[in-house]
């Protein structure tokens, strides 16, 4: 698994949030916890499981990793960048229309954990880049994730297609 390798190179804590899916081809979850348990990790991988608001575990974090290999949208990374967390994740997909490499986060290739440690270790260690990157991850959503924006374009849309009527 790239986050267990990679967790392996950096010290800290992993707290892994999220339900298994079961009955999905991509259902890790098992998989991970034997991993961790078969590497020895002991305490430093906490499974969570589902939460019904993953808003306080975004703010109990210091830094939010997504280790994707795809990714269509990265809905929870646009969560964490609204609650201000730097995020460290895998320059796939959908997260390449919001994520800014050194601006609100750090991107790193995919499936490569040595680049995810290496991205990871700037982050656990300087905490001024954290705060510079939390302070830019709450204003690069802001512009283009907020409700109000979001509806905003939402309802120009129906206007727009009312009108072409």
């Amino acid at each position: 698994s790239q986050w267990g390798i990679a967790l392996s190179l950096v010290p800290a804590i992993l707290v892994v949030v999220g339900p298994d899916m079961d009955g999905n081809p991509w259902n890790v979850g098992p998989a991970a916890r034997e991993f961790a348990s078969q590497h020895g990790f002991g305490d430093s991988v906490r499974f969570v499981g589902s939460m019904r608001d993953p808003i306080p575990a975004l703010h109990a974090a210091d830094i939010c990793v997504q280790p994707s290999h795809f990714e269509a949208q990265g809905r929870s990374v646009v969560e964490a960048l609204a609650t201000g967390l730097p995020v460290a994740a895998c320059a796939v997909g959908g997260l390449l229309d919001f994520m800014k490499d050194r601006h609100n986060g750090v991107l790193c290739p995919p499936k490569d954990p040595q680049a995810l440690a290496k991205a990871l270790q700037p982050l656990l260690e300087d905490a001024v880049l954290r705060q510079r990157l939390a302070a830019a991850a709450r204003s690069s959503i802001a512009q283009d994730y907020d409700e109000a924006v979001v509806f905003g374009r939402c309802a120009d849309l129906l206007r727009r297609l009312a009108e072409a009527r």
